[in-house]
């Protein structure tokens, strides 16, 4: 039998360490302007889903974590390495841990899902390359 609480489900009958979640009751957190995620953290990831709106952008940034970003909904460009990437609904980018990336979304906006490992946790989990950007993860 299930029970629900804030955003997770849980079973009476679980393995050790196994959650489930709701992504529709997780909070959803402001990250730049017109972009907002709902993040989860487990002992060796940080999987994020980004709501992008038309044309916002996740400003130039490098973390220590490797990435990978799948679209699921609209359309995604990345800058990596001073080389374009679209991306569509179905498509993904893996991104090497270390290397300095932003994205903008298109006219329509983007939902994606974004894993890195290891865990994006700790004061400064990427630093922005931006000048007069300040740090908001």
């Amino acid at each position: 039998m299930r029970k629900r609480s804030s955003g997770r489900e849980t079973s009476e009958q679980r393995a050790p360490g196994v959650k489930t979640y709701t992504i529709s009751r997780l909070e959803s957190k402001q990250v730049e302007p017109r972009l907002r995620a709902k993040v989860v953290h487990a002992a060796r990831m940080t999987v994020t889903l980004y709501s992008f709106r038309g044309g916002s952008r996740f400003p130039h940034h490098v973390h220590s974590q490797e990435q990978i970003t799948y679209v699921l909904d609209g359309q995604l460009t990345f800058v990596v390495d001073d080389q374009f990437h679209r991306l569509r609904a179905g498509d993904l980018i893996v991104i090497p841990a270390g290397v300095p990336h932003s994205a903008k979304a298109g006219s329509a906006g983007a939902e994606v899902l974004s894993v890195v490992s290891p865990p994006r946790r700790g004061a400064r989990p990427l630093t922005m390359l931006e000048p007069n950007h300040r740090q908001k993860r």
